[in-house]
């Protein structure tokens, strides 16, 4: 990807590397207050890119990415989640048209805990473009 807001560009880039407490979530509103490493407002039009690694070392630390009934449209539906397992990365890409970020009914990627003894630690990455 190169800089801009075309097909392949993306020009707004956030991280968070977030230990999530145990039966909790780490919820990303793009449409909210988050800001970039800048210190800038983080609100992409659209998503260009989402990567999330569980850097859990143990067997059972899932994490489950989605199933908000806000979340941006990354999957059938809105209910819809990935699992992903300990030491696990989800990459997903969109450089020709990326999923648009509704404000209030489309603005959420949520990365949930579900685990009831055992906090989780993520690195979240999401990239996208400002028009």
């Amino acid at each position: 990807m190169t800089t801009g807001t075309s097909s392949a560009q993306a020009d707004r880039l956030y991280h968070s590397r977030t230990s999530i407490s145990l039966s909790s979530s780490l919820t990303l509103d793009l449409a909210g207050s988050l800001t970039d490493s800048l210190g800038q407002a983080f609100t992409p039009a659209s998503v260009r890119g989402i990567y999330v690694e569980n850097r859990a070392t143990t067997t059972g630390l899932d994490v489950y990415i989605g199933g908000n009934a806000n979340s941006v449209p990354l999957f059938g539906a809105a209910a819809d989640y990935f699992i992903l397992e300990p030491e696990g990365l989800f990459l997903a890409t969109f450089p020709i048209d990326g999923p648009t970020v509704t404000a209030g009914t489309g603005d959420i990627i949520e990365v949930q805990n579900p685990s009831a003894s055992t906090a989780v630690t993520v690195d979240a990455w999401v990239w996208g473009t400002s028009a």
